[in-house]
């Protein structure tokens, strides 16, 4: 026999399966949403040239190629070592500062650059100089280049050494001890701790090293090896390493061919960039619409195989662009760094989607619309990427605006 509680469930069951209606279903045929695009001419573009900064490169280049002149790697050295060493009197070495301690007597101190090539054979010449009188920064990654780089530098200190093991190369400074005191001296608060490294004759063109920006796996860095007195019977042999954290080239471009001026011309070792503008002829989004895509679209003029370059696209604070080609001396454009776009080469051609910024922009009621296109640091930096300009006929750049309606 059912209990009470049982029957009460049984009741309920029961009472819903009765009331029950017949599920609804919902027509969604006047629910689509429509997709629409409008397409704008971009109305003015041209090139221009800025000196090539390659501070965040993955790569170090020495000597001269494709009428490239390598001129000097800069090179800073963190103040802080990879690991602590404990000291007897209860200190640490971790800081430069630190090894200015009564036990410590420091015998060697080498500068190592690791080339990305695994044997190296060179009568090359390489040469090492620091910067004791510049208590500030020796240079800037994003604004050091070969007409403003700082030559305030001590006399040559040091030849490197080519080691290669069985794995790898590497270029090895030995840095005298004098020199060191520099960067140890505890009255010396905001040292730079900075070198330009340089060769002479370089004989096989050019040099390639890893970059402090291509990863820990092949991070350069100066070794400090030193003797450590425990007590009056114990003295322990040990080294410390601090590793680069900051490095460029400072290079020289070669002159410029015609082509480079006449078509939409990037590149990063000869500093070019590209800007258009486009006028969506107070164009406002429909009501209710919502952005989609906006996408920016440049041909290239040759075809080229390789779809894994990117390049960057940036829409600019400036509405006035040159009529033609200029050259500056350093960067004339402010661009909106927080609504960038970047695009990989596809079929010969490139689509930055500007969604973002282009919102913005339309929000704040403007018409004129001007963007940049420039190669992302990663790319082959002695490589130029030409596309068609605004005056090409067929294959000029265009933006194109997808939305949705309800």
């Amino acid at each position: 026999m059912l209990n009470c509680k049982a029957i009460y469930i049984l009741s309920l069951f029961l009472l819903f399966i009765s009331c029950e209606e017949k599920a609804f279903t919902l027509d969604d045929s006047d629910l689509s949403l429509k997709v629409d695009t409008v397409s704008f001419d971009i109305i003015e573009s041209t090139t221009y040239q800025v000196p090539p900064l390659m501070g965040g490169s993955r790569y170090l280049y020495l000597g001269e190629d494709n009428d490239f002149t390598f001129d000097y790697n800069y090179i800073r050295v963190s103040k802080f070592s990879n690991s602590q060493y404990y000291i007897s009197t209860g200190n640490t070495i971790s800081h430069f500062h630190d090894y200015a301690d009564s036990s410590i007597t420091i015998d060697s101190v080498i500068l190592s650059l690791n080339f990305v090539e695994d044997s190296i054979s060179s009568n090359s010449l390489f040469y090492l100089r620091y910067f004791p009188n510049v208590s500030d920064s020796v240079f800037s990654r994003n604004n050091s280049n070969y007409l403003n780089y700082n030559s305030n530098y001590s006399d040559i200190i040091s030849y490197g050494n080519i080691i290669n093991d069985s794995t790898s190369s590497k270029l090895e400074f030995s840095i005298d001890t004098t020199h060191f005191k520099t960067f140890i001296d505890t009255n010396i608060t905001n040292f730079n701790n900075a070198f330009a490294v340089g060769v002479y004759n370089a004989e096989s063109g050019y040099y390639k090293f890893f970059s402090a920006n291509n990863g820990q796996s092949t991070v350069s860095n100066l070794s400090v090896h030193f003797k450590h007195l425990v007590s009056d019977t114990l003295t322990i042999d040990t080294l410390v390493s601090h590793n680069i954290v900051d490095d460029l080239t400072i290079l020289t471009p070669p002159a410029l061919i015609e082509s480079d001026t006449l078509n939409l011309s990037i590149s990063l070792a000869r500093g070019l960039k590209s800007l258009l503008k486009v006028d969506t002829k107070s164009w406002e989004m429909p009501k209710g619409g919502i952005f989609r895509k906006a996408e920016l679209i440049v041909k290239l003029v040759l075809s080229d195989s390789s779809n894994s370059e990117i390049i960057n696209s940036y829409l600019l604070t400036d509405a006035d662009l040159p009529n033609t080609f200029k050259k500056y001396e350093k960067e004339n454009f402010t661009y909106d760094l927080s609504n960038g776009s970047s695009a990989a080469l596809s079929n010969n051609q490139l689509k930055f989607n500007h969604r973002s910024a282009l919102s913005k922009s339309l929000t704040e009621k403007k018409t004129i619309h001007s963007f940049n296109i420039q190669p992302n640091i990663d790319v082959d930096p002695f490589k130029t990427f030409q596309f068609y300009d605004a005056k090409n006929v067929e294959f000029h750049p265009k933006l194109r605006i997808t939305y949705v309606l309800p």
